[in-house]
């Protein structure tokens, strides 16, 4: 048959045209008739035969079959009625494609294809935004595919031997190929493959067949009614969407590691991890014995027993504010926690008091001493007469601690302090205390090294008992004289000669000669200069001073000792042949006489009111006296005390 197509373009249809799908002979002859009747140059053949398919009933593919969606149908009634594509078709009959493809037009698509809108409804997934139903199941929309290009060939063979006529209209597509999480056919147990579209035809790739049970593809389709159901004691307390959830937390923990990010989707679409989790999820005793498995592994966290340490990312997702859908799994992991979990009183799972009074972890039973379970069974097998042995085993940090044993080591420990609070108290550094530990006069109360424990603890008391045994028996005194030293001063000065005065107190060697009111530690201990000077070095000349001790004699800076010793205004020695990094000692009567003779003109400040700059000037302008020193010898001025007193200042400001 010869159609004009416009300027004089003929399209022969040809006598093949009887082998097309849309074929029917009413309409071949109605399409010669309005051939005739408007002309060739009027339409061409396409908009004639579309006239006439619009204007007829279209054609339909008998009763609804094999669990076929509302979309596919679509597609096949397209090829069936001639239409390039089901948008085109569903938008000639007045339905939005997107709303066939959402579900929501079942009845209209039902009406088209004169099938029962029920048995169409129970086979699509009705869309609602974020989620939809199927079978009365809700289910998130990201476990709904329509476009998964995938199928099972086993279904499509026989398709093709069973109804040869309507195989060739498409693929008769079944609903759970669109789930994500389904990957093998329930009823012909093989692969679901991925389809390689060729138009008209279509083919699928072969590959290996995977040993992986389809148990969670028979439940899931059992829920949707597709085939017989498979129970379960414990998904079958869930709606479908939350067990799905369920099967890919325990499938991704078994694969993965139960650190692992948990990602829904992409662990939905893993054949591999599905199945591995319905194998954990099918029943509550698989899935406690699943638990166990986790407890087992668990290390040794870094506080005490979270429930994360043990279960990882299952305790993240079953937390209470990730909602509600998983509380009957959650219970079940409380429970475990229960019989396994070291718990102390007032202990929470999950936001709720897990009433865990029979043993303690390390965290919960020493509070932030020795917070690793493992370090609180070494402090308790090292304190031997608080520990009750027979307890402790080689997986204390598990089994946890009894009640009557925790109050024993608490007893201990409030009893303890770290080195830091030492250190505190007399106000000394951690080099000092090492070396007073060295040498036995800070003892820890168990064998650190013994027991590898990694921190140390001491009693209590230690410093202030170490204080009073110095002081035992001297006076109490207000201020220090002259020709006295703290024994601060000797730590701070003296870093490498503490240990020699410190043994001497306790030997008796020397005596402190008072204790000063309202000072603590090594500030609160008085000795005299000459019993220091005497014991801290075995090379120091008769008669002489250190330069701090200088310094501190005439009450200023170590700098300004220094330079009066390099003006050579004070006499001072040296010791090992004069060498240049030889020590200077300064003698004793000379710095006492400088001390008596001169004073610092810094001194003078407040008493001039003016800067220290202008100290020099001042004193020449308004008293008429210079300074002692010229600016040539040492720069830093001083003035003597007999001028001062000539020019009428206060004995209180010359005699500073």
């Amino acid at each position: 048959m010869l159609i004009r197509a416009g300027r004089g373009v003929h399209v022969c249809l040809g006598k093949d045209r009887k082998t097309q799908p849309w074929y029917d002979e009413k309409l071949d002859t109605a399409v010669q008739t309005e051939v005739d009747v408007v002309g060739a140059p009027v339409c061409s053949s396409i908009d004639i035969l579309r006239k006439m398919i619009l204007d007829r009933a279209p054609l339909t593919m008998g009763p609804h079959r094999h669990a076929e969606p509302a979309y596919a149908l679509m597609t096949r009634l397209a090829v069936r009625n001639g239409f390039p594509n089901a948008r085109e078709f569903s938008e000639s009959r007045g339905l939005r494609w997107n709303d066939v493809e959402r579900g929501i037009c079942v009845e209209p698509v039902a009406a088209i294809a004169g099938i029962d809108a029920d048995s169409l409804r129970k086979c699509t997934f009705i869309s609602n935004g974020s989620y939809g139903t199927l079978q009365k199941e809700t289910l998130h929309a990201s476990h709904w595919h329509i476009r998964r290009n995938i199928c099972c060939n086993a279904c499509l063979q026989d398709d093709k031997i069973n109804d040869p006529d309507m195989a060739r209209y498409g693929s008769l597509r079944r609903s759970w190929w669109d789930l994500t999480s389904v990957h093998k056919c329930p009823i012909h147990k093989c692969d679901l493959e991925s389809i390689i579209r060729d138009s008209p035809r279509l083919q699928w790739k072969t590959s290996h067949e995977r040993k992986y049970s389809s148990g969670w593809d028979a439940y899931i389709l059992g829920r949707l009614g597709f085939v017989d159901p498979a129970p379960s004691d414990l998904l079958d307390k869930l709606t479908l969407d939350a067990a799905a959830k369920f099967v890919a937390i325990c499938g991704g923990a078994l694969c993965y590691g139960k650190k692992h990010t948990f990602q829904l989707h992409k662990f939905l679409q893993l054949e591999r991890v599905v199945c591995a989790g319905f194998s954990i999820a099918k029943s509550e005793k698989s899935f406690v014995e699943f638990l166990d498995v986790l407890w087992r592994s668990a290390e040794y966290p870094k506080r005490g027993w979270p429930t994360t340490s043990i279960y990882g990312n299952l305790s993240q997702q079953l937390q209470p504010f990730n909602g509600e859908e998983l509380a009957i799994v959650r219970e079940v992991v409380i429970q475990h926690a229960k019989l396994n979990v070291p718990l102390g009183p007032k202990r929470k799972l999950f936001g709720q008091l897990a009433d865990g009074d029979r043993t303690f972890s390390g965290l919960r039973a020493l509070g932030d001493k020795y917070s690793r379970p493992e370090q609180a069974a070494r402090l308790a097998v090292a304190l031997a007469s608080h520990a009750d042995t027979t307890i402790l085993n080689a997986d204390t940090s598990k089994s946890g601690f009894s009640a009557d044993l925790v109050g024993n080591i608490k007893v201990t420990l409030s009893q303890s302090v770290y080195r830091d609070k030492i250190m505190e108290e007399l106000g000394i550094s951690m080099q000092t205390f090492k070396r007073l530990q060295k040498v036995g006069i800070f003892v820890p109360i168990v064998d650190t090294k013994r027991h590898k424990l990694q921190r140390e603890l001491f009693h209590r008391n230690s410093a202030k008992d170490l204080i009073d045994q110095l002081c035992e028996g001297v006076p109490i005194i207000n201020f220090v004289n002259k020709g006295e030293t703290r024994l601060s001063s000797t730590v701070k000065f003296r870093r490498g000669n503490v240990v020699k005065v410190l043994t001497a107190l306790k030997t008796g060697k020397i005596r402190p000669i008072g204790r000063l009111a309202e000072a603590v530690g090594f500030d609160a201990v008085i000795l005299r200069s000459v019993d220091v000077t005497g014991i801290t070095s075995k090379t120091r000349p008769p008669n002489t001073i250190t330069i701090s001790e200088a310094a501190e004699v005439l009450k200023i800076s170590v700098m300004t000792v220094r330079k009066l010793s390099e003006a050579r205004l004070i006499a001072s020695t040296k010791v090992n042949g004069g060498q240049p990094k030889a020590r200077v000692w300064f003698i004793e009567r000379a710095v006492q006489d400088f001390g008596r003779r001169y004073v610092l003109a810094s001194k003078l400040i407040d008493f001039l009111n003016c800067k220290n700059i202008d100290v020099t000037r001042v004193m020449r302008s308004r008293f008429g006296v210079e300074r002692s020193f010229a600016p040539e010898v040492i720069r830093i001025a001083f003035f003597e005390r007999n001028a001062l007193a000539l020019a009428g200042f206060p004995a209180a400001v010359y005699l500073l």
